[in-house]
């Protein structure tokens, strides 16, 4: 940011920063849907400036049912012409048409999707549909295979 003479920074409502400022903003998923964040991205003066916002987690989207009710107002940034950027490493190719449906998101012009591999050899991840199994079943199956 200092090369490109940005000024940004990591929004958060418990880090004290001067918001009047920035120019770029990281925010955690969670607190992107947030009205607290609505309301601060609705400030003209805020969207005068703003340049990008960088939403980091975005898997949580589709995967973090507890944060829904967060995720209502993500359409905030259709409107606001800002240029926004989801952040994941562990988002599927398989679901993103998921996460732009949530988003409010039709037209996929709109969507550039940059994809690499990020495997690690020491990691396996091991795939089964459950259905309807006991969650107490799924827990000891689960402990079992790291253990």
């Amino acid at each position: 940011m200092q090369a490109a003479s940005l000024k940004g920074s990591i929004w958060l409502p418990t880090v004290e920063w001067n918001i009047h400022e920035a120019e770029i903003v990281l925010v955690p998923a969670h607190r992107a849907g947030t009205d607290q964040f609505h309301k601060w991205l609705s400030n003209k003066h805020i969207l005068e400036r703003m340049k990008h916002v960088f939403v980091d987690e975005c898997h949580k989207i589709v995967t973090d049912v507890s944060f829904e009710e967060c995720f209502q107002h993500f359409n905030i940034f259709m409107w606001s012409g800002i240029p926004i950027t989801f952040l994941s490493g562990s988002l599927m190719p398989s679901s993103v048409p998921r996460m732009l449906e949530l988003m409010g998101i039709e037209d996929m012009t709109l969507v550039d999707e940059i994809c690499c591999y990020t495997g690690c050899p020491n990691l396996k991840y091991i795939v089964r549909n459950v259905g309807n199994i006991d969650q107490e079943a799924l827990l000891d199956t689960m402990v079992k295979l790291v253990s």
